[in-house]
């Protein structure tokens, strides 16, 4: 079978479309990987866009070797660096963000394993660097989002953060939990993947339960009368905001006006309040991203989810997620996964699809997290979500058929549109994305047919 050319998919980082391989030429330039958005540095393109090399190289036999070496080296040059710089939203050098760092460690990681970097060490010094943006908390320690939250930093923050010092923080730490977990998660890749020795593998042990001790008590439930009275609040002020997202159009002028007044009438004091009383979940089982900004990052909600789950998969293989986070991690996502599809704020996450690609990542957190379900029964109102968007969206990496958290195959053994995947547990999924419903194949079934990338690409 030919590749056909130009597949199209949802990059995770800039949350673009993307036609691969043609489109890779725009994401190096000079030999360093860009944000197609600005121009700047950024290496979360880089890797989601060699994953999908890596599933279209299962899907059809043929040979990216050439474009991966390009990403690979690219981000090798980065990570290699004297500094490490971004700038993305200050121009200066000393701008560091750390979830771009981690995306070029997880790519070193596949880059090792397929034999285009040899020395591992580039990879563990990477992330001793990663480690060393952080600073306790009263218990546990935490790893920041960009360096522009280290005290000795002094440069301007593009967003209005108000300085606090929760949970025994820094003023500067707006504490950010998608990085949080994703730092966390990247270091237990590496302890998965990467040959190390056991003085090194106790020393990235003992980091990572740091991080997990500091994620327990942030996560713990928000007792005090302020949190209480102020959530109940929130929870129908939020409603009110989402719905003016699915208005119909000659509705749309009035839906504007109260959408605007209530971001720039309550979000104001609404940061004033979660940083008084700090908390990252909601009763009606929205995520927050952070305590300091104005909190109007709304699709953090789902970044949230998604991380969470891939802490708990990672986690898993380690065994290094006590009994009682890895349960109170799975119910915040089932109940963000529940959030983002029965509440209005569905209305805002079908509607930015007109603009960015980012909610393919509620598809991964359903996949995900079915693939760590013991029980059988497949919850329709995920499939019929996870239909909606894929129906409007190209696949990711994981949905395409490599993941180093989803290992999925999509197939059409008829000329029907639908995803076939294989989940962690073992189970594989038939989803209809016509139809909008799912049912589990026996394996023996889904063997007679080779892995195939759906039609629609």
């Amino acid at each position: 079978m030919e590749l056909p050319p130009n597949c199209e998919v949802s990059v995770i980082g800039s949350f673009e479309r993307r036609r691969i391989p043609d489109g890779l030429r725009a994401m190096v330039k000079d030999g360093v990987p860009v944000d197609p958005r600005n121009g700047t540095p950024m290496e979360m393109d880089a890797y989601s866009v060699y994953m999908a090399l890596k599933a279209l190289e299962i899907a059809y036999g043929v040979d990216f070797a050439a474009e991966k070496e390009v990403l690979a080296q690219s981000v090798v040059r980065r990570m290699t660096a004297p500094a490490w710089s971004h700038g993305a939203w200050t121009g200066s050098p000393h701008e560091i963000h750390m979830r771009f760092i981690a995306a070029g460690i997880r790519l070193m990681v596949e880059a090792h394993g397929d034999g285009l970097l040899r020395d591992a060490g580039v990879i563990l010094r990477a992330v001793e660097r990663l480690l060393a943006y952080s600073e306790p908390l009263e218990r546990g320690r935490w790893y920041l989002h960009d360096s522009l939250e280290m005290p000795k930093i002094e440069l301007p923050h593009p967003h209005k953060r108000l300085p606090n010092r929760a949970w025994g923080s820094s003023e500067a730490n707006c504490l950010v939990l998608n990085t949080h977990l994703d730092t966390l998660s990247t270091v237990i890749h590496v302890l998965r993947r990467i040959p190390l020795s056991t003085e090194i593998k106790y020393s990235l042990i003992l980091r990572v339960e740091e991080g997990l001790a500091a994620l327990e008590l942030v996560l713990s439930h928000n007792e005090s009368p302020l949190w209480r009275r102020f959530s109940r609040v929130d929870v129908e002020v939020r409603k009110r905001l989402f719905h003016t997202y699915g208005h119909r159009p000659q509705w749309s002028l009035g839906a504007r006006l109260l959408r605007r007044g209530i971001r720039d009438g309550y979000f104001p004091v609404r940061q004033h309040i979660r940083s008084a009383a700090p908390g990252f979940v909601h009763p009606d089982g929205y995520l927050e991203r952070d305590i300091s900004l104005r909190g109007r990052g709304f699709e953090y909600h789902v970044v949230n989810a998604f991380d969470l789950i891939r802490l708990v998969l990672e986690a898993e293989a380690e065994l290094i997620l006590s009994s009682s986070l890895k349960a109170r991690c799975e119910a915040l996502v089932d109940a963000a996964i529940n959030h983002a599809i029965d509440s209005p704020y569905a209305n805002y996450l079908y509607a930015s699809m007109r603009d960015s690609t980012r909610p393919i990542l509620l598809c991964e957190t359903i996949l995900a997290r079915l693939g760590s379900m013991p029980d059988p029964s497949l919850p329709q109102r995920w499939i019929r979500a996870y239909c909606r968007i894929r129906q409007r969206l190209p696949p990711s990496a994981a949905i395409l058929g490599y993941d180093p958290f989803i290992v999925g195959r999509c197939g059409s053994p008829s000329r029907k549109l639908y995803d076939i995947v294989t989940l962690r547990n073992g189970r594989i999924l038939e989803i209809d994305l016509t139809s909008g419903t799912a049912v589990i194949l026996p394996r023996a079934h889904v063997e007679r047919f080779p892995m195939k990338v759906p039609a629609r690409l």
